[in-house]
């Protein structure tokens, strides 16, 4: 996901620590995930696919968000809850999965995402 939000432009890599690499003291490098991305983009074309760089990256990020969001609707309406009645409390990634959850409201604290890109 990290890759994906690099490339994307979703991360400045200048706000990040330098704890990437082998010796740990490198930055987030947006070369090295455009790089990976390419590369995946070629092997999900070889067959005559036409799929972007970008498109891949959009599809990830897709995939993820519904990977989150289902298990919670499911949980919270299989409780009886109604969703719209109910603010959602964001950490990580989740943030952007609001709209998929129908939250009227989400808190989020504006350093929630940082922890994301060390796990």
């Amino acid at each position: 996901m990290t890759d994906a939000n690099l490339y994307l432009g979703r991360l400045l890599p200048e706000f990040f620590p330098k704890i990437f690499g082998e010796k740990e003291n490198e930055g987030l490098d947006v070369d090295a995930s455009r790089k990976v991305l390419e590369e995946l983009a070629k092997e999900v074309n070889k067959d005559g696919g036409n799929m972007s760089v970008d498109e891949i990256a959009y599809g990830f990020l897709n995939v993820a968000n519904e990977a989150m969001t289902r298990p919670i609707r499911s949980l919270t309406e299989a409780k009886g809850h109604d969703i719209s009645k109910h603010r959602l409390a964001t950490f990580g990634g989740a943030g952007v999965s609001d709209h998929l959850l129908f939250f009227p409201r989400v808190c989020s604290d504006e350093t929630s995402t940082v922890g994301e890109v060390f796990v």
